[in-house]
């Protein structure tokens, strides 16, 4: 899969190097897998503040 934004229509996937955080309007942010993410449709590229946070945002995160 590739780093970046995937959405559907009620989550937005942020994928990077395999990991990948999930954030589902209205119910929060979360630690979840690929699995989830192969539903969704590319978006766009992480930004470069994504890129820098990114571990710090998945170690916060819930896990799904």
């Amino acid at each position: 899969m590739k780093d970046g934004i995937y959405k559907t229509k009620d989550a937005r996937y942020f994928v990077q190097n395999g990991k990948v955080i999930m954030n589902v309007k209205g119910v929060g942010w979360f630690k979840t897998t690929k699995h989830f993410a192969s539903w969704a449709t590319w978006v766009e590229d992480l930004n470069p503040a994504m890129v820098t946070n990114f571990d710090n945002a998945y170690a916060e995160a819930k896990q799904w």
